[in-house]
């Protein structure tokens, strides 16, 4: 697995002019007063070098000479979940240091709840992502890959739509749902977002396990 990491963490140094872009787009972003959307910018942008990670290694039938090298279809398959976690990682780090530095510069310290805000936030949409797109990309590949995403995608949106029209036939209460929600404590909701992102990329895990079973090159 190591050597995966190795490799994918190259393969992003023929990307360097966009890594800038994001890189300057987010401290701006950041400068200028929105911490938290430049958090899940840079979130987003990680999940989505993860996910474009197995579309380089499919090209030119690369997937079928990795695996003539001592690669696991299972060490494969976790190494792209950790590779997309460590990317998030490196940008929560780094946003917290910037976001840190702005505030000292500008005397205005961010509460805890602040910062939960910009972490979490991220953390669980950085996950959402990955746990969508990588057993998505694994199954169709790179071209029929983005037509399943737009499908997945406005299944996702017709849920909602059909949910929300549902609650208000069954005349639930969002505000009460809200308060409840604010009463459980930080605590308990940073904890719960937590389990959330854990839960979909462990139920990912599992589906991209079950796809490369039964991928063959």
């Amino acid at each position: 697995m190591k050597g995966l990491l190795i490799k994918d963490f190259k393969l992003l140094k023929n990307q360097k002019s966009f890594l800038a872009i994001v890189a300057a787009v987010c401290a701006f972003v950041m400068i200028k007063g929105s911490e938290s959307y430049a958090m899940f910018y840079g979130a987003a942008m990680a999940a989505m070098l993860s996910v474009n990670s197995i579309g380089y290694d499919e090209e030119n039938n690369g997937m079928g000479f990795l695996f003539t090298l001592p690669v696991s279809r299972r060490d494969y398959v976790l190494e792209k979940y950790g590779f997309g976690l460590l990317l998030l990682g490196i940008v929560l780090a780094a946003g917290s240091v910037l976001s840190a530095g702005i505030s000292a510069v500008q005397e205005q310290p961010m509460e805890a709840v602040e910062w939960a805000v910009m972490l979490i936030g991220p953390l669980v949409t950085s996950a959402a992502m990955q746990s969508f797109m990588i057993p998505v990309q694994l199954k169709f590949g790179t071209a029929k890959g983005r037509t399943a995403l737009l499908v997945v995608f406005l299944l996702v949106t017709g849920i909602s739509y059909g949910a929300v029209k549902m609650a208000e036939i069954l005349h639930i209460d969002y505000a009460e749902i809200m308060q409840t929600i604010e009463q459980a404590g930080d605590a308990a909701v940073v904890t719960g977002l937590c389990l959330l992102a854990a839960a979909m990329m462990g139920i990912s895990c599992a589906v991209s396990f079950a796809v490369m079973k039964k991928k063959q090159f």
